[in-house]
């Protein structure tokens, strides 16, 4: 369930959806990342989620001149964490970028191909299989199972803004050969199959999503379609 819509909601800059019971909260602009605390404790309070994970979007804020440290691309919050406020380093770094905006760039920069590099599993590592997927949680839609990765994965780790263009797909499958481009974790092709499609691929240019993906046809029994 999408519960905070960015622009949508006058939050520019903040998407929050709801995972089983996790919250997942994406932050893409200075001033969230400045009210994180605030924003991750009045979302545990008024809605209860078990955990909120904070996903800043390491990309985005990069071109505010906020670099996102490697080991903070996302740090989740259990509901009894103490809600009082105390600067993230993510948080202390933002006078310093903005002290010395070269640097830092440069220093974003280097990141960002980084993590274009750890994106994909290595072949030769045979534990990889699998292991980005060990956190997943299970999200319901239209009857099917889902896996979703809070803590990994694009955006929130779900499209879950799509629920209602994945129920319009699939109630125009019935008989009908669907193709899903850029599939990710297959929500529009398994919501088409589950609906009575004659034979529905996905594609997608990620590793990580065709074995997202195939994970969620298996949990559902639709394999063979």
């Amino acid at each position: 369930m999408r519960l905070i819509n960015s622009e949508g909601d006058r939050l520019s800059g903040v998407v929050a959806d709801m995972l089983g019971d996790t919250m997942v909260v994406q932050s893409c602009a200075a001033w969230s990342e400045r009210y994180r605390e605030c924003i991750t404790s009045t979302i545990q309070q008024q809605i209860g989620a078990s955990r909120v994970v904070w996903r800043p979007a390491a990309g985005i804020l990069n071109e505010e001149g906020i670099q996102v440290p490697l080991g903070q691309q996302s740090t989740s919050t259990s509901s009894n964490t103490d809600a009082a406020h105390s600067a993230t380093p993510l948080e202390q770094n933002i006078q310093q970028q903005q002290q010395q905006p070269d640097v830092w760039r440069k220093a974003a920069d280097e990141q960002e191909q980084q993590q274009q590099q750890q994106c994909e599993p290595h072949s030769s590592d045979s534990n990889s299989s699998n292991s980005w997927l060990s956190h997943a949680v299970h999200v319901r839609e239209g009857g099917l199972t889902f896996l979703a990765t809070p803590e990994a994965g694009q955006k929130t780790g779900f499209y879950a803004d799509q629920r209602h263009n994945r129920a319009f797909i699939a109630s125009m499958s019935a008989e009908k050969t669907v193709l899903d481009l850029c599939c990710y974790s297959g929500g529009f092709a398994l919501m088409a199959a589950a609906a009575g499609a004659a034979a529905v691929t996905g594609v997608d240019s990620s590793a990580n999503a065709i074995e997202l993906a195939t994970a969620n046809a298996e949990l559902n029994d639709l394999s063979d379609r």
